[in-house]
């Protein structure tokens, strides 16, 4: 599972090294680039969709119905995974901007920051599988979770653009290890049969909370926040995610 995660984690360092090449060209280039990136994305992921869809139709079977303690487990760890969402959401949308108007750093230097947000998802993906090994996976989830709280935490507490780098980081590494870890983790509730119907609940979930996050939050911003405020809201979603996980 982690070791799939890895692609998003290596698009994400791609793009935010090379797409400071292309918009300083023109902004026109760098939408260009993506949509490449994308078009290959879709040429190797095509027949790999067909025969998985084909496989998928050959073995359906109707979900059952979950008992209520697993239900009530399933419901705390899709909340805390909404919550995630919300939580990583500054880092996503706004550290480059903070970083240029707040902490005065240029445009391409915080582009070229964000790709720490790559390499941590990339590492973060890998190591998913190695901690849930060691630690178990509900202990793992709950490291995690209070990871992402501290790096949040780090941008609150300084100005230093290291600490905001190696903040990226964390956050980084934080999102897919949290993605692989709650999958894994949806599997040992209620079993590798009924883990595609509810993981992808789950991942509706997870995409509400980057929604929300993502519109709340600008909405915010429109209001009169500044960029800290919205890191103080993630906070303290990631602080509610930690108690849910700890539950």
């Amino acid at each position: 599972s982690g070791v799939v995660f890895t692609g998003a984690g290596g698009s994400i360092m791609l793009v935010s090294l090379l797409v400071p090449f292309f918009i300083s060209h023109s902004v026109m280039w760098g939408w260009l680039f993506e949509a490449a990136l994308a078009l290959v994305a879709a040429i190797i992921a095509w027949p790999l969709i067909s025969s998985a869809a084909t496989q998928s139709n050959r073995n359906r079977t109707r979900p059952e119905p979950l008992a209520r303690g697993l239900v009530g487990s399933l419901y705390l760890l899709g909340v805390a995974y909404f919550l995630a969402a919300i939580g990583i959401t500054p880092h996503g949308l706004f550290l480059t901007d903070y970083l240029h108007h707040d902490l005065g750093v240029t445009t391409a230097q915080s582009s070229m920051l964000f790709s720490l947000i790559g390499a941590g998802s990339l590492l973060g993906a890998l190591a998913s599988g190695v901690i849930a090994r060691v630690l178990g996976t509900p202990l793992s989830l709950l490291v995690n979770y209070l990871l992402g709280a501290v790096a949040v935490a780090m941008v609150l507490l300084t100005t230093s653009v290291m600490v905001v780098s190696i903040s990226a980081f964390m956050i980084g590494f934080f999102l897919l290890c949290c993605v692989a870890l709650s999958s894994v983790r949806t599997g040992e509730l209620i079993g590798s049969g009924q883990h595609p119907h509810y993981w992808g609940i789950l991942t509706l979930g997870f995409g509400l909370g980057l929604a929300a996050g993502s519109y709340g939050l600008s909405g915010l911003l429109s209001l009169g926040m500044d960029y800290y405020d919205t890191f103080v809201v993630a906070q303290g979603a990631l602080i509610v995610a930690l108690l849910l996980a700890g539950w």
